[in-house]
Formats: structure tokens, C-alpha cells, sequence
């Protein structure tokens, strides 16, 4: 698997949410996806939990994110739809 991911799609939690969180949505070179969530826990970048989750194609995708009620993962879902018309 390669370790290089393009970025195709982003999503944050809305704001004044107590405990912020980014998702990135990436597809590597190898056409797996990876997403990375980022809970803001301070003033300090350094200080953010992150955590990756790596998906073998985009039906595994597709079964993750539609697996939870959470908006960010439906916006993620939404960014890649998005991505998928801009190459076409």
C-alpha cells in the first residue's frame, strides 16, 4: 500500500461544538481510501487526538460511513460524490 494520499474531500463539526473535530477524506495510489478524524482538545495543534482508518476500495467506504448516523461521515460521503463528478 502506498503511504501518498491525495486529499478529496474535508469536513469540521459546526462551530462552538465543545470538542472539535476535522475529518479528511484521502484516496491513496493504490485506490484505497483513508480517513483521518481530528478531535481539537486545545489551543495547540500539537495537542489534537487524531486516529486513521484505511479502506480497501470505496464499497468498504461506502459500508463505514453508512454505518453511522454522524453528519461529518455523510459530508465525507457527499465530498467524495463531488470529486467523483469533477474528474468525469
Amino acid at each position: 500500500m502506498s503511504l501518498f494520499a491525495v486529499p478529496i474531500g474535508r469536513t469540521t463539526s459546526p462551530p462552538g461544538d465543545p470538542v472539535p473535530v476535522t475529518q479528511t477524506l484521502y484516496r491513496t495510489l493504490d485506490h484505497r481510501y483513508v480517513i483521518r478524524t481530528c478531535l481539537t482538545v486545545g489551543t495547540d495543534p500539537a495537542q489534537d487526538a487524531c486516529d486513521v482508518m484505511i479502506y480497501s476500495d470505496e464499497a468498504a467506504l461506502r459500508e463505514a460511513l453508512s454505518a453511522g448516523s454522524d453528519g461529518l461521515d455523510q459530508a465525507l460521503l457527499a465530498a467524495r460524490g463531488d470529486e467523483q463528478r469533477d474528474r468525469a
